[in-house]
């Protein structure tokens, strides 16, 4: 066999076989890794999205969380929309967060705690530049004010009345009505940080309580009775009681004033008896069943219309005829926000699962985030 050449020297020889033996095993390790991707290998090339990263730290109560963030959560527990309605907070699962309403974006998360304890519920002040936090822990019921620039706790407030639930302020911003399950509603001066009066009114810390735009009256439900109280001399004006068939069915629900302050609409039992009071005529009317569970009610802002939100639907009747004028399939359940957008073109709904926007004047669903998305 003739060879074209030099052979190699022995020991350069051993070298440049070893070179090649090398070569072929990364080779084979190389298509290894393409065939059979290991996972440690790949988690190191992730970057997971941290549910507690910030870009920007104001004081110790909020913070502004990442755009991409996604919310892995189970449950909405409660929403409110401030006053200038474009920021949400939404309470879901054991954390608050406040969410842009337009975009339904996440802004901040509230870090702020009471013995490691989250917000249960968050109130917006009437001039949206604070924000209520009340809490509960291991029953032992608190309240504090924070406020909506430097998002730091202002005010907490003294004493045992929030043993209570669903806080709502007054429309000046001087009181606070907290509904106890004490039966009494209580209602706080925010400047004097006391309590002013304790209203007999039946009513348990699931009860709804809502003043009416003048701030005048005040309108609470309880077991069985819809009282409503003249807020000067804290005397009842107004008292309508019913009886649906045991305790179980006899707690409101939910009620709202009309813009006008003179009738009140309301749902009672098992979210399916709708109610409507005028309050100066000292009149009840049980409203249409319309086939559907409720537990969201709102009125149109002329008065001449109720718009219903529960587990499927989104009702508006017309109340000057009882006729149902829009019915809407919803996906959101056990709504716990219900509130007119952009002069009545668009309804915002909060549900335990799932928020919506819809475009009511085409009767289009036009943006939804369901909890543990974007």
């Amino acid at each position: 066999m003739k060879i074209i050449g030099h052979f190699p020297h022995p020991v350069a020889f051993c070298i440049l076989v070893f070179l090649v033996l090398g070569g072929l095993m990364a080779c084979s390790r190389q298509s290894q890794s393409f065939d059979e991707p290991q996972a440690s290998n790949s988690e190191s090339f992730t970057m997971p999205v941290n549910p507690t990263a910030s870009v920007l730290k104001s004081g110790n109560v909020f913070v502004e969380v990442r755009r991409d963030i996604v919310l892995d959560y189970e449950i909405i527990l409660d929403a409110a929309i401030n006053p200038d309605k474009d920021i949400l907070a939404i309470s879901i699962d054991e954390d608050l967060w406040l969410y842009d309403a337009a975009t339904l974006v996440p802004l901040w998360k509230y870090e702020g705690r009471v013995d490691n304890e989250p917000p249960g519920k968050a109130v917006w002040s009437p001039d949206g530049e604070q924000l209520l936090l009340w809490r509960n822990h291991h029953d032992n019921w608190t309240a504090s004010i924070v406020d909506g620039e430097s998002w730091h706790e202002i005010q907490q407030l003294a004493g045992d009345t929030f043993r209570a639930g669903n806080p709502r302020w007054s429309p000046d911003g001087s009181q606070i009505a907290f509904a106890s399950h004490d039966g009494f509603a209580h209602i706080w001066d925010v400047d004097r940080d006391e309590e002013l009066v304790a209203l007999a009114a039946k009513v348990g810390s699931g009860n709804p309580l809502s003043w009416s735009t003048n701030g005048e009256r005040l309108a609470v439900g309880g077991q069985g009775l819809v009282s409503v109280w003249d807020t000067h001399t804290w005397q009842p004006i107004y008292e309508f009681e019913y009886d649906l068939g045991g305790y179980g069915y006899n707690w409101i629900g939910n009620m709202v004033w009309a813009p006008d302050g003179e009738m009140l609409a309301g749902i009672a039992g098992s979210s399916s008896h709708k109610w409507l009071w005028n309050v100066d005529e000292r009149t009840s009317e049980e409203l249409p069943h319309l086939g559907s569970i409720s537990n969201a009610v709102l009125w149109s802002q002329d008065g001449t219309s109720l718009v219903f939100g529960g587990d499927g639907k989104i009702q508006v009747l017309d109340v000057t005829s009882n006729t149902l004028v829009t019915e809407l399939t919803s996906a959101a359940y056990r709504v716990v926000e219900f509130v007119w957008l952009k002069d009545e073109t668009q309804l915002l709904v909060v549900g335990a699962n799932r928020i919506e926007i819809w475009d009511m004047e085409n009767h289009q669903l036009i943006r939804t985030v369901n909890v543990g998305e974007k």
